[in-house]
């Protein structure tokens, strides 16, 4: 699959997206990063950054596997505050990964140790906070995405330096390469109509037709077309 995604101009701002593989290499060298959490949310659910920042540990279901996203990380007069998401429809339950649900575990483990030994720690309730619980800034995000970044293309120079909201494309394009239906994507997105999801991969979708008539068959009826020389009438 092809990084590189470049949209109609004057439509819309052009994104990249990672493949699987570069994917893997990213959250691979991410793993031992004090704030992986946010970059596993962001590439396995599609929220928004600031959706990952507000996220109550409280909104998070570890046995049924989904989190809820209700708030939204916003900066104001005073620093930052927890506001309401960007619209009705970016309040969601989102399924989460097997996977994503064992890191989630983990990583509650680690804030109550870190908590239980630091007596300076003022718990927010966040699932990404500080080293000493506080709610964690965007730009101090940004700054641990950005170094991991720069350790990848020291040893892949070609790797593309994606930004972080593309981990959110990259998200929606492999579940459509993968054949999920573009109505699932648009409930983990948020986005307020599928018609939104649509027109932004719409690039993604020529290749699902082919594989939807594939699945099918060799017509509409799903009929296979005969291997056979056909029989010529005199």
């Amino acid at each position: 699959m092809d990084s590189s995604v470049a949209l109609p101009q004057g439509k819309k701002k052009k994104f990249e997206v990672w493949n699987e593989h570069q994917l893997k290499i990213f959250l691979d060298a991410a793993s031992e990063d004090q704030y992986f959490m946010a970059f596993e949310l962001a590439a396995s659910t599609g929220m928004r950054q600031s959706e990952i920042l507000a996220l109550p540990r409280s909104e998070v279901d570890l046995k049924r596997k989904t989190a809820s996203v209700r708030q939204a990380y916003t900066i104001s007069e005073i620093g930052h505050d927890l506001d309401d998401t960007k619209n009705d429809s970016s309040v969601r339950s989102i399924a989460l990964f097997a996977n994503t649900a064992n890191f989630l575990q983990n990583h509650f483990r680690k804030q109550k140790y870190e908590q239980a030994r630091n007596k300076l720690y003022n718990d927010s309730g966040l699932v990404i906070q500080t080293s000493v619980g506080t709610p964690l800034g965007p730009r101090n995000l940004m700054r641990h995405y950005y170094r991991i970044l720069d350790r990848i293309v020291k040893e892949h120079p070609d790797f593309p330096r994606i930004r972080f909201h593309d981990l959110r494309h990259t998200h929606a394009t492999l579940l459509l390469k993968a054949g999920i239906h573009p109505k699932i994507v648009q409930e983990r997105l948020g986005h307020s109509s599928i018609n939104v999801t649509l027109d932004t991969y719409s690039h993604v979708l020529p290749n699902l037709q082919e594989a939807v008539l594939k699945n099918i068959g060799d017509s509409i009826t799903g009929e296979s077309i005969s291997t056979e020389e056909p029989t010529l009438l005199d």
